[in-house]
């Protein structure tokens, strides 16, 4: 028994004293240290992960990363689109961001998690040679240049149509023919 309870006054010293160098280590790199606000979206689109959280017994904050995981995996079961489960994992980091706390959605479970919920393909448009580089990013930046991508082929469809009808507006219209009348010599 008491074995135990030194051995816990040593842990607890243990802790105390890493704790210590820790934050001096963070004082004397204080520059480093600014932590970027939440935005103003970023509570509501917590509030699927807290609930999450509460339901399942896990923790919200710090996240692990395998209940990120898990937490991608149910909101794409549950139907919710993939670009509002990417805006719930961006309000996550920058809530971890924060607290300077590690970022939980840039890792290897959370990623694999990604690539079983996304289907994005590479822009029509590209070379074979960017096809092939595209595969190797992470899931959640293919996501979004083939958004932007998408988000771009549209503007160029409408500024055309725009363009069409404009172009048509400016094109003299057919005038109707008048009656050729032949004088008889």
């Amino acid at each position: 028994m008491l074995a135990a309870e030194i051995e816990a006054a040593k842990q607890r010293e243990l802790i105390a004293a890493l704790d210590k160098g820790e934050k001096a280590v963070a004082e004397s790199h204080g520059d480093l240290l600014i932590a970027p606000e939440l935005q103003p979206g970023d509570v509501e689109l917590l509030k699927p992960w807290i609930a999450w959280c509460r339901d399942k017994s896990a923790r919200s904050v710090p996240a692990k990363v395998w209940c990120v995981a898990a937490y991608v995996l149910d909101r794409h079961k549950q139907g919710i689109a993939e670009s509002q489960i990417f805006d719930e994992l961006g309000a996550l980091k920058r809530l971890h961001d924060k607290w300077r706390l590690p970022n939980p959605v840039m890792t290897a479970i959370v990623s694999a998690a990604i690539e079983r919920i996304t289907q994005t393909r590479p822009p029509r448009s590209w070379p074979k040679e960017d096809k092939a580089l595209f595969a190797t990013l992470p899931a959640q930046i293919r996501h979004r240049i083939a958004m932007r991508e998408d988000q771009r082929d549209k503007e160029l469809r409408r500024l055309q149509t725009e363009y069409d009808l404009k172009l048509k507006e400016l094109k003299p219209k057919d005038e109707p023919k008048e009656a050729v009348t032949t004088e008889k010599e």
